[in-house]
C-alpha cells in the first residue's frame, strides 16, 4: 500500500512540474510570435523577399528570446 501511495506521490509531482513547465513555454511562445510577426511585416514592408525575412527574423527574434530567458532566469 505504502508503495502505490508513494507512485502516485511521484505521478503527482511529475505532472505539476509537467504543467508549469507548460506555462512557461507558452509565455516564450507568444513573445517569440510577436518578434517575429512585427519583424517579418517591417522586412516585408521594405521590398525584401520572403526566404530573406524569414532567415532574418528568425535569428534575430531567437536571439532576443533567449538573451529575454537568460534575464529572466538571472533575477
Amino acid at each position: 500500500m505504502a508503495k502505490k501511495t508513494l507512485a502516485l506521490f511521484v505521478i503527482c509531482i511529475v505532472v505539476l512540474a509537467a504543467m508549469v513547465h507548460l506555462g512557461e513555454a507558452d509565455a516564450n511562445e507568444d513573445r517569440y510570435k510577436s518578434c517575429y510577426n512585427t519583424c517579418y511585416d517591417e522586412c516585408k514592408s521594405q521590398g525584401k523577399g520572403h526566404t530573406t525575412c524569414e532567415i532574418n527574423c528568425d535569428e534575430d527574434c531567437e536571439a532576443k528570446d533567449a538573451r529575454a530567458q537568460l534575464d529572466e532566469a538571472t533575477r
